[in-house]
């Protein structure tokens, strides 16, 4: 949302302001800097101290969230492991002494912290489970992280939080188009390009479209291609539309009779 309210500023102006503070951070704290490989190399065996465990991870999200809301090239999935690792180790870190536990089981509480940061996050339990056991190799704990890994994805839909990449969607197609997209009443619509279709070779953002529709993605031979200004219309595209479930019925008779009819007449 900081952001957004400095909408006005070029986007390059954006990325050297982001550039110059991730410096200024990575001078006191190289350690958080690019998707956190350091960080986890940190408590791969032995975890530091707790003050430095706080500092890592507080310094970690804010930085995340300061570049990513810039738009600045990047992604999230890896950090949000990170940041979901350095969790585990915090609590680690003080549960172990005052209960006189073995230190070697910490992996176990850093694993499913991971696992449940990434259920809550994304909301896939079942992912999150199998994705963490594939990375690690380890398969002795996974009753465990269920049961947390359901918590994490209960806890947050209760509360009403939305996943990360469904929020990241909404307020993309709100920014493109200017349109407020129910997540609860769309309905996203494929459409596959046939050989002689008109409308080949036409830009994606100037496809006669319905105002509120909007192509979300384009997949080309197997690739998924995020719509940009200098996307064209390919032969055999499938062209993924989100469409308002109020206007979905005279949307989707539009955009066929685009697709579909205009190659028929040919």
């Amino acid at each position: 949302e900081m952001w957004e309210r400095l909408s006005f500023l070029p986007l390059e102006v954006k990325y050297i302001i982001v550039f110059l503070i991730t410096g200024a951070v990575g001078l006191v704290l190289p350690n958080v800097l690019g998707g956190g490989y350091s960080m986890m190399h940190l408590i791969e065996y032995t975890l530091p101290p707790l003050s430095i465990l706080i500092v890592l991870l507080i310094g970690k999200y804010l930085l995340l969230i300061f570049c990513f809301g810039s738009s600045a090239p990047g992604g999230i999935f890896y950090p949000v492991l990170v940041i979901g690792a350095y969790i585990g180790a915090i609590f680690s870190a003080i549960v172990i002494p005052i209960f006189g536990l073995d230190p070697m089981i910490s992996y176990k509480f850093i694993m499913i912290s991971m696992a449940a940061m990434f259920a809550s996050s994304v909301r896939t339990p079942i992912t999150a489970v199998v994705l963490i056991a594939e990375m690690t190799g380890v398969t002795n704990s996974l009753v465990a992280m269920i049961v947390v890994t359901i918590l994490a994805y209960i806890i947050p839909t209760i509360l009403g939080n939305d996943p990360i990449y469904e929020t990241l969607l909404m307020r993309l197609l709100k920014k493109n188009k200017g349109i407020d997209f129910d997540k609860t009443k769309s309905v996203l619509e494929e459409y596959v390009v046939p050989m002689d279709c008109a409308l080949i070779g036409t830009k994606i953002w100037e496809l006669p479209i319905p105002k509120s529709a909007m192509v979300v993605s384009v997949v080309r031979s197997g690739n998924t291609l995020i719509p940009d200004e200098d996307l064209e219309l390919k032969y055999a595209d499938e062209l993924f539309i989100i469409m308002n479930q109020n206007t979905y019925p005279d949307d989707n008779q539009k955009i066929e009779s685009l697709i579909y009819n205009n190659w028929k007449e040919e």
